[in-house]
């Protein structure tokens, strides 16, 4: 009896909680054709590192696969909740303020908020992951700690919508500031693909930074999206031009 009072009040708590929908409406769909994109480059990437790892058995190759199968999986999730938004949306158009339609659109919109916090908690977790790669971290106290505050993030984001951004973006330009310290160091000659690969991690924290203005003007979620799927670009010609030396 007790378990079940408790489940109610975590329902409840669910049900109160804000949805915010921050993609234009008119948006709709190409948002999602440029995640299939970024999921499909992140995927790649990771099957790349895969097979340096099995060329060569250096762990650190198996760990950065692992951190770009898991954003693959967290663009999954996050096409999975962006369809389920537009589908809401065809249904409100459609039927209007129907008991049917208000009843849909709370079950969906719970849906959603389970969706959008596991995206979030993968995706904050892989880039946590690259981020002890590159900047060479090693102790198991401080990725426990780190992987802590990224559950956090993605939680207590849903009620304050810039958290996920702004851990987001100050991860990725870590991850550019230790990747382009690294390089210096080892004077890497293969300057052109370590270059592309900084570039790709600064446009990845661009748009996390366009992401957080979205509040000024919806076209700052749709530039987001666009540097974003850039940078997953560049990140992806990068690997090419490795394997192909």
């Amino acid at each position: 009896m007790e378990f079940t009072t408790f489940k109610n009040e975590i329902r409840i708590l669910i049900d109160k909680m804000p949805i915010n929908y921050v993609n234009p409406t008119w948006f709709y769909g190409i948002d999602t054709l440029f995640e299939v994109i970024s999921l499909m480059v992140a995927f790649l990437v990771g099957y790349f590192g895969y097979k340096a790892y099995k060329l060569t058995n250096d762990k650190k190759y198996l760990y950065f696969a692992s951190a770009f199968f898991i954003i693959s999986v967290s663009f999954f999730i996050k096409i999975i909740t962006n369809v389920v938004v537009e589908y809401q949306t065809v249904r409100q158009m459609v039927y209007g303020l129907l008991v049917v339609t208000m009843y849909t659109t709370k079950r969906f919109d719970l849906l959603y908020w389970y969706g959008l916090i596991l995206y979030k908690m993968l995706m904050i977790s892989a880039l946590i992951i690259i981020f002890l790669l590159s900047a060479r971290i090693k102790d198991a106290k401080i990725a426990l700690l780190l992987f802590y505050f990224a559950f956090l993030a993605s939680v207590f984001s849903h009620y304050s919508y810039y958290v996920y951004h702004t851990t987001s973006a100050f991860l990725f330009a870590m991850i550019a500031y230790c990747h382009s310290k690294n390089s210096r160091i080892k004077k890497i000659k293969k300057r052109g693909s370590a270059n592309f690969v900084n570039v790709s991690f600064i446009l990845l924290f661009l748009s996390q930074i366009s992401f957080i203005f979205i509040s000024v003007h919806d076209s700052f979620y749709v530039i987001g999206e666009i540097i974003q799927l850039t940078g997953y670009l560049f990140l992806l010609y990068a690997f090419i031009l490795v394997l192909k030396k």
